[in-house]
């Protein structure tokens, strides 16, 4: 009897997949008293989640509650390793935290939430959390509503309605009837009016320590809102310095006591909707004061009736003028009364001394200008250029006066007519010049018939070196004379142009067949009634065989200035024909490019090539643009975009993975023209690796015989690598039964089954491309019982109660080792069932 073999197990490999994202239900999420004062708590750092590779957003709720003035949370579970680092955005905007805005992390459950202080009601909207790392990122939205904070959530009140009337029949049902629902009617689409300012914000301009406030004021279509008011980047907050009043539509914003740090832009938002301007505040002037005004002051003094009295002080400049007080009230001069000046001194005398003379006698010193020395210009010149000195006793200040030339009335510079197309939105460029130093903003107008054409019509932008008028509702009836108007503070210019709007010209007029032949007929016709503004390049002649069903064929051209009519002279006898001429100008589409293809592709671009279309359109091509979509996607994305002289192009910024059609148009001064064939489906992808197997490979095996050979391997490579299964120097060929080789995509699986010994042996799976070779190999050992002893056997040493018996080892051992022998005996005399010793 055979030795029992032990059979080594090897575990199988689990296919890698991603978690999908857990259904609402199927999570726990964090309760309200878990959410309680999350705020205040320090985050935790997330950690390595699952197995490596692109992080999961593997929980998040499709809306959010909170209350108005209270703290609201948005809990987002997710899974990544490495751990992943993550962004909130409200609409486009990115959130930052700071202010009243906190991001909470747990490490240990992977949850991260946006806590969200004093919830205001523009808070309510769609939310949206990217998560990402080293092997690629995820994404979800959510809603966020807002409740009232006096507690009136209209939603739950309607659902309490809709409870409430189920409970008003108090009575046992008729339980035989069946109600008839009323039927439910449509509803309507309300389209609701886009919210926007009234009257912007202006730019201020204040003067520090002479303006005592600034006030911007905004005028906004929903009255009574809740602004925001930002300085810069910062939102401001009521105190002593701004002060924010609310009356109807009207938003004002009073800044206090102006200084120069407060200069930078002023922003107002309502409702998500923002509104700016510059306030811009300057230096106070400089003052300039006498360190000692007076060298001697004056001194009390008592007199009799009838003396004369003498006040003196001495100035520490003798330039210097004074005044006199009595109280508050000036001293004059007159014949008993005399005010001195000798030197730095000043003095005043008083004869014949009264008793009303007594009192409190001041003297100011007269600093003019209030406290400034000021060079006043009334008209100032060119010539007033230059430096400016000034000397006051031994202080002395200079500055540079610099006089800029005074801007000019703005100068029309643009020619007489302007083109454009009729069928879609273009825009006028009208140069202009203004010398000098620009001081005020230049206005534009486009006038026709002596009325300036409404915003609706035409949007005027205003540029440093020329005005647009951007014409958006052309129409060719609408082309002839217009008058441009341009004006400053100075003055203004006007010219009248000769806007032409053109469009393709309408068919020709009064076609006619003549002159029919057996094979031949001519065909005339006549000019049509619009050219479309442009003059007609050539006559395209299309005929149509009405026997074959077919489209249309061109079959001539007539340049233009040659006469009308053409003569065919390759008709087939009894055929129907029919004919159509077709205009064409310098304005209309091109026809699209011909034989697109791939040249080249990789995992994130793809190389196109074409040739030129047949019709330009009559006008030049200038340039080509390449568009592309996913294999079952709707809608075709604007690519890039290559000169007209350049017939192939590459295509950035593809998706690893996806699969892509591409195709090609033309554009020539009419827009982009008709678009070319659709190319094959293309895979982003690298085109060129070297063939690779993901995972370990062959793995060795020791298997008993009867049992099944599996290798599965999965693997990649491109172009797609060729398989081939060896078994020593032998190819292993698929024989439908009992070997089978199996091919999946980047897959493939050797199945062995009915394994006998000689399926033992080397097994090696062989990936070659274009890029190179790839190759694994393991060893398979399949054991089986051993062969018998070999003979003859030797009974040897024969006694009464023994034998020795001898006999040689097997052949073959099967692929295990030898671990005993198992003798048998007979009794040959009673013939009874042998009997084992071992």
């Amino acid at each position: 009897m055979a030795a029992v073999a032990k059979t080594l197990s090897f575990p199988k490999l689990k296919p890698l997949f991603v978690e999908p994202r857990r259904k609402s239900g199927d999570a726990r999420r964090p309760s309200i008293q878990d959410l309680e004062d999350l705020i205040n708590k320090p985050s935790v750092p997330l950690k390595p989640l699952g197995n490596e590779g692109p992080p999961v957003i593997v929980d998040v709720q499709e809306s959010y509650s909170a209350v108005e003035d209270q703290t609201g949370y948005l809990t987002v579970t997710v899974e990544g390793n490495p751990p992943p680092t993550f962004k909130f955005y409200k609409g486009v905007g990115e959130i930052i935290e700071g202010g009243r805005f906190k991001f909470v992390t747990d490490g240990e459950t992977g949850l991260i939430t946006l806590c969200m202080r004093k919830v205001k009601p523009n808070d309510e909207g769609k939310y949206k959390i990217v998560v990402s790392n080293i092997h690629g990122e995820d994404s979800a939205e959510m809603q966020l509503y807002v409740s009232d904070s006096s507690g009136m959530d209209f939603r739950a009140m309607l659902k309490k309605r809709k409870y409430a009337k189920w409970g008003e029949k108090k009575e046992d049902p008729d339980w035989d009837l069946k109600e008839t629902e009323k039927p439910i009617p449509p509803l309507k689409k309300v389209d609701k009016k886009q919210e926007s300012f009234l009257k912007p914000l202006i730019d201020q301009f204040a003067k520090e320590g002479k303006d005592k406030k600034v006030v911007f004021e905004a005028g906004f279509t929903k009255p009574n809102a809740r602004p925001k008011w930002y300085f810069r980047k910062d939102e401001l907050f009521p105190s002593a310095k701004y002060k924010f009043t609310n009356e109807q539509e009207s938003y004002k914003l009073i800044i206090s006591q102006p200084k120069v740090e407060d200069t930078g832009k002023i922003t107002i938002e309502i409702g998500g909707i923002t509104c700016t301007a510059f306030l811009q505040v300057d230096p106070p002037d400089p003052t300039y004061t006498f360190t000692k005004p007076l060298k001697k002051v004056l001194k009390s003094q008592q007199a009799v009736e009838k003396d004369t009295i003498t006040l003196l002080c001495e100035l520490d400049d003798a330039a210097g003028d004074v005044k006199w007080f009595k109280g508050d009230q000036p001293v004059k001069a007159d014949k008993r009364i005399s005010i001195v000046k000798e030197g730095r001194k000043r003095k005043i005398v008083i004869k014949d001394a009264k008793v009303t003379d007594a009192g409190n006698f001041k003297i100011e010193i007269k600093n003019l200008g209030g406290g400034k020395h000021q060079l006043i210009f009334n008209k100032l010149e060119m010539e007033d250029d230059g430096e400016i000195l000034c000397e006051s006793g031994q202080l002395t200040s200079s500055c540079k006066l610099t006089v800029k030339k005074g801007e000019s009335k703005p100068t029309i510079d643009c020619p007489d007519e302007f083109f454009g197309p009729a069928d879609r939105p273009f825009v006028i460029e009208v140069p202009y010049k203004v010398t000098g130093t620009r001081q005020t903003p230049i206005e534009g107008k486009l006038i026709k018939d002596g009325k300036a054409l409404p915003a609706k019509e035409v949007e005027v932008i205003a540029e440093q070196e020329k005005i647009l008028f951007k014409i958006k509702k052309p129409a060719r009836e609408a082309s002839g004379k217009y008058q441009i108007k341009l004006s400053n503070a100075q003055g203004e210019d006007t010219k009248d142009v000769s806007i032409i709007m053109q469009s393709v010209p309408t068919p020709p007029q009064e076609v006619a067949v003549t002159e029919v032949f057996q094979t031949s007929c001519c065909v005339a016709w006549k000019v049509p009634q619009d050219e479309g503004g442009t003059p007609i390049v050539k006559y395209i002649i299309e005929r149509q065989d009405m026997s074959l069903k077919a489209g249309w064929d061109n079959v001539a051209e007539v340049p233009a200035g040659q006469p009308l009519k053409y003569k065919m002279e390759d008709l087939i006898p009894k055929k129907t024909y029919r004919f159509r001429i077709r205009a064409v100008n310098k304005v209309g589409p091109t026809s699209k490019p011909k034989n697109v293809e791939l040249v080249d592709w990789d995992k994130d671009h793809a190389d196109l090539k074409w040739e030129k279309p047949e019709n330009d359109g009559g006008a030049p091509i200038t340039g080509y643009v390449i568009e592309y979509k996913e294999k079952f996607g709707k809608d075709w994305v604007t690519g890039k975009e290559v000169p007209g002289d350049c017939l192939k192009g590459t295509q950035d910024g593809l998706k690893e993975g996806c699969t892509y059609e591409f195709r090609v148009r033309a554009i020539n001064k009419a827009g982009p023209g008709e678009p070319s064939d659709t190319t094959k489906p293309v895979v982003a992808k690298c085109r060129f690796v070297k063939p690779f197997i993901i995972g370990e490979g062959l793995q060795n095996m020791i298997i008993k015989k009867g049992q099944v050979i599996t290798f599965d391997i999965k693997y990649g490579g491109e172009p797609e690598p060729e398989v081939k299964w060896m078994k020593g120097e032998e190819e292993i060929r698929d024989d439908g039964d009992r070997v089978t080789i199996d091919k999946y995509e980047k897959n493939t699986v050797l199945t062995v089954r009915k394994t006998t010994r000689p399926d033992s042996g080397k097994y090696k799976l062989v990936l070659t491309n274009s890029s190179g070779t790839c190759e694994s190999i393991a060893d398979v050992v399949v054991l089986d019982k051993p062969n018998r002893p070999n003979g003859p056997i030797e009974v040897t040493d024969i006694r009464a109660e023994k034998a020795t018996v001898k006999w040689k080892k097997p052949d073959d051992w099967q692929g295990s080792d030898i671990t005993g022998y198992t003798l048998e005996k007979m009794d040959m005399v009673r013939f009874n069932l042998p009997s084992y010793v071992t």
